[in-house]
């Protein structure tokens, strides 16, 4: 029998690799104070209910080699935007909301809904973090999404049904990502 298809050889891989990875265990940052006030930036992050790691893709086209067969080619590289949902806070009694009004005052800084006029980039661009956590609750994975910024922030739905927490998604775009040892 081959080696690599025993269990307890999967088992022992699992186990030396610390178990499984539990999906529940990360934090998210957005490293631009100029978007709002920098303790506001990390209780946002806070509030990030779950998010997916964006992944990488290739726009490929068909690629003739003499008269022979074709072939798929990479061109080049796709990222897939990234969404985030976040739960609300009540917020205070002048300031209700905060989680929804700060993506609020975000997007509104890429463009102007009065004008219609689109913002500059470093205006309203920023990095964010994202860190997986081990059980200690030590960072183990970090990617980077360089210059992000939202594309949409969700409708919030209320209801007299139930006694749910207030949630919205926010899609966000990136010119690319950088992963651990890529990241300054």
């Amino acid at each position: 029998m081959n080696e690599s298809f025993r269990a307890s050889t999967i088992l022992k891989y699992i186990s030396n690799n610390r178990g499984y990875a539990p999906s529940s265990r990360y934090k998210i940052n957005i490293n631009n104070p100029s978007i709002a006030k920098q303790r506001e930036n990390d209780m946002v992050g806070h509030t990030c209910h779950s998010l997916s790691i964006p992944g990488i893709s290739f726009e490929v086209e068909d690629y003739t080699q003499g008269y022979g067969s074709t072939y798929p080619f990479p061109v080049q590289q796709e990222y897939e935007n990234v969404e985030m949902t976040f739960r609300c806070t009540q917020g205070s009694e002048d300031n209700g909301l905060p989680e929804y009004r700060f993506f609020q005052e975000w997007i509104n800084r890429v463009a102007n809904r009065e004008s219609g006029t689109i913002g500059f980039k470093d205006d309203y661009a920023s990095d964010i973090d994202i860190e997986y956590l081990d059980s200690q609750m030590k960072s183990t994975f970090k990617l980077r999404l360089l210059s992000a910024y939202p594309t949409n922030v969700g409708a919030i739905e209320l209801t007299y049904e139930g006694m749910d927490q207030i949630e919205f998604t926010v899609e966000m775009a990136y010119d690319i990502w950088l992963a651990n040892s890529e990241i300054n």
